[in-house]
């Protein structure tokens, strides 16, 4: 995934850059880039990029493919094995109910995606951080919308 951005300032091996979010970002989420329609965020400047560089931001496809897993088949898989969850223990008590299998799956998918809040949480930091490269020194940058 790429996107374009504006260097606002560049400090100590840091730049901080305007990004304009396309369309695709609003329903993801997975990454600092989806919050706002147009946001600042920091990121590492080893080349020393100086403000009012265009740069592009690129996030691997290894980084957007965790992305995806995370946030689709997680929670399917959680809900899946919520539905057999039921079903066993409607088996075990010996009062199989359609009803039980729906609301364990329910609670399943809904503790896999608080497991993956709290998980969000402690490793926002730690992942999908965009590398930059300079596109257009001096020039604002103008993000057409994906």
């Amino acid at each position: 995934m790429e996107q374009l951005g504006t260097i606002l300032e560049s400090h100590n091996g840091k730049a901080r850059v305007l990004v304009r979010r396309p369309g695709a970002c609003a329903r993801c989420g997975a990454c600092e880039l989806g919050a706002r329609p147009e946001q600042v965020i920091e990121l590492p400047n080893p080349r020393g990029y100086p403000p009012g560089t265009t740069v592009r931001l690129v996030v691997g496809p290894g980084e957007v493919a965790r992305a995806s897993f995370t946030v689709y088949v997680i929670p399917l898989a959680a809900l899946l094995i919520g539905f057999a969850a039921g079903e066993l223990l409607g088996r075990w008590t010996g009062h199989p109910s359609e009803l039980l299998v729906f609301v364990t799956g329910i609670l399943f998918l809904l503790l896999s995606y608080r497991l993956l809040f709290l998980w969000d949480r402690r490793t926002r930091r730690t992942r999908c951080t965009p590398a930059m490269e300079a596109v257009f020194p001096g020039e604002p940058a103008s993000s057409p919308e994906a």
